[in-house]
């Protein structure tokens, strides 16, 4: 009873540890899943500095550390540059409403050659055209000049280095230039074009997915071992990807784990955010020195920072959002879930407990049985000690007997007791046999033992039976004359 209990607490223990540890499994698969994509987009993304001087060397040498340090290269199908036409102005955003800042027909998009090292002029994609009357035309051009990012009317604008797109394979990421200046002037963040990278599906699918699953989900004990299926969080119907086939409709019922990602990870990214509510914004603080850090309205926090390269001033800003409500696009696309093979984690935990409960009946099983055979073995032991003991017995009383006769008729001839030539011949015939019965009596006790031992063999004779009774008169004789008796014998001839 007490083992029982034992183990149940110990069940429950172990499913609270393997529902922890399948939590902590999917939070490092997202992380590690939507921390690539972040390192992606970050590495790729076109400074707002490179752009203002066309210096795609630089942006060749970026590209080339994404592609020497990330783990999977094959990842990046194509990386697409969107700004405005050459020669076009760019209009005051704070003087027009932010909706019409940039016209689609104003926007060109470009693509980045490794060969030629350079972004190249090319037409609009199709899967790319929708991009011109909607995430692109409403941020490119958008300028914020005052410390708070205040517009006319009590309206903030928003912009952000993760924008979401309307398909799976695309990160929109702003190319912003901060110019913070040396005096005591608001800094002021324009944002010049948008950098499109396109991710490759199969390789998302086949060699991300299945990897971090792998490393995560199907470990070398049977306990890590679980189907795992990737669906869109807003339809899980459909199946972005699955550990094996049909592996989706048997999550998606009733997982043990399901975890949002795809989505970049804002402690990664480079966020500049509006407050959503469109409430009037406080007064502006004083003007803080180049090296400050501005902390902006209650809803979003945003932190500028002054940097360069040499620690001192004149260096470009970041702008890091640490707290409040994020932009659209970080709350995930996709959803991951994840099963026990054996059903669910409290089925898993079940057969555990019920294998536990029979290996330890099955011990205290075979300790009864040991214990039952302890018993037989020392009542066995006990048996074999009695018959050693008559078997002591009855060999000492065959030995006694032909030594004593031995002994009374060496004794009447030594003490001259007998002279009788005819008597001293019976007396030695007496001695004779006698001795010859002490020998055989040796020799069969040497024999039995040699058959105990293993080390010979136990011969089998026929013998008669009248012989056998007169051989063991024989041998009684004396007893029987000292006693005045008379043995009368009467043996079937069969």
């Amino acid at each position: 009873w007490m083992q029982y209990q034992w183990l149940g607490q110990i069940s429950t223990a172990e499913r609270d540890r393997m529902q922890r540890t399948l939590r902590t499994a999917a939070a490092q698969f997202a992380n590690e899943f939507d921390s690539e994509l972040s390192r992606t987009l970050i590495s790729l993304q076109v400074d707002g500095a490179v752009m203002r001087d066309q210096n795609w060397s630089a942006y060749a040498q970026s590209y080339s550390k994404w592609a020497s340090s990330a783990a999977e290269p094959r990842l990046v199908r194509d990386i697409w540059l969107v700004d405005t036409a050459t020669g076009t102005p760019l209009p005051n955003p704070l003087a027009l409403d932010h909706a019409t800042t940039i016209a689609p027909e104003q926007l060109r998009i470009r693509k980045w050659n490794d060969q030629a090292l350079t972004f190249e002029p090319t037409e609009w994609p199709a899967d790319l055209a929708s991009l011109r009357t909607t995430v692109a035309s409403r941020f490119i051009g958008l300028q914020v000049q005052r410390s708070r990012g205040d517009l006319p009317g009590g309206r903030r604008t928003e912009s952000s280095s993760f924008i979401s797109s309307d398909d799976d394979e695309t990160l929109i990421a702003p190319v912003t230039l901060f110019e913070m200046p040396d005096g005591a002037g608001a800094p002021k963040i324009s944002i010049l074009g948008m950098t499109v990278v396109r991710l490759e599906s199969s390789v998302v699918r086949e060699t991300v997915l299945a990897s971090l699953a792998s490393r995560h989900f199907h470990g070398n004990d049977n306990e890590a071992d679980y189907r795992v299926a990737v669906v869109e969080r807003d339809n899980p119907a459909k199946v972005i990807w699955e550990s094996e086939p049909g592996a989706a409709a048997l999550v998606t019922s009733s997982p043990d784990a399901t975890q949002p990602f795809m989505a970049a990870r804002p402690e990664q990214m480079i966020v500049f955010a509006r407050n959503m509510r469109g409430q009037p914004p406080p007064p502006p603080p004083a003007p803080a020195p180049p090296s400050a850090k501005v902390e902006v309205h209650d809803n979003v926090v945003v932190q500028i920072e002054r940097a360069n390269r040499n620690g001192g001033g004149g260096g470009r800003g970041r702008v890091i959002t640490r707290g409040g409500p994020l932009p659209d696009g970080f709350e995930g696309r996709w959803t991951l879930m994840a099963k026990h093979r054996a059903g669910s984690l409290e089925a898993a935990v079940a057969a555990a407990r019920t294998r536990n409960l029979l290996v330890s009946f099955g011990v205290l099983l075979l300790l009864s049985v040991s214990i039952g055979l302890i018993l037989v073995s020392a009542r066995r032991a006990q048996e074999l000690a009695r018959q050693q003991m008559e078997f002591v017995a009855a060999v000492s009383h065959e030995l006694r007997t032909p030594v004593s006769v031995i002994g009374a008729a060496a004794g009447n001839l030594a003490d001259g007791v007998v002279g009788d030539p005819q008597r001293v011949r019976k007396y030695g015939e007496t001695i004779q046999g006698e001795a010859r019965r002490l020998g055989e009596t040796v020799e069969r006790v040497l024999q039995l033992a040699g058959i105990a031992a293993g080390r010979a063999a136990a011969a089998r004779t026929t013998i008669s039976a009248s012989d056998l009774v007169n051989d063991s008169l024989s041998g009684c004789r004396s007893e029987i004359d000292h006693a005045g008796v008379t043995v009368e014998v009467s043996v079937a001839d069969d």
